[in-house]
């Protein structure tokens, strides 16, 4: 069974979920609380590549602060999804669109995640290290 601060912790996270992006209300509908952090982590990784792909550095830091911190807080299943459903997707390839320049905004946390990843690409992992 999870503990409280772990339930609070999603609920939190989802709260916050909604309030960022009100339209998840109706995505949530009768949907468990696994399918709920699943579909919540999904636009949260949307909109966090829209970020890093725009440049928008502010926004990058926001959101790369919340994926820490639901590393840092959520139990081993909810980071395990946030892991196959987030970190694993995050692209930092520099191609049509520069992305690299970001790295350096990944807490420790993050970019331990992100290296560990399969979506880590050689050329990121050369410039994490």
């Amino acid at each position: 069974m999870l503990g409280t601060s772990v339930l609070a912790f999603r609920t939190a996270f989802l709260e916050w979920a909604l309030e960022r992006f009100p339209d998840l209300a109706a995505e949530f509908e009768s949907e468990s609380a696994r399918m709920r952090s699943q579909i919540a982590f999904s636009r949260f990784y949307h909109a966090t590549q829209n970020a890093i792909d725009d440049g928008d550095s502010e926004l990058v830091k926001a959101y790369f602060q919340i994926a820490d911190r639901v590393l840092a807080n959520a139990h081993a299943e909810m980071r395990s999804l946030f892991h196959v459903v987030f970190v694993e997707h995050l692209k930092f390839d520099d191609g049509r669109k520069s992305r690299s320049w970001d790295l350096g905004q990944l807490s420790a946390r993050l970019r331990n995640e992100f290296t560990s990843s399969l979506g880590c690409s050689e050329e990121v992992r050369a410039k994490l290290n």
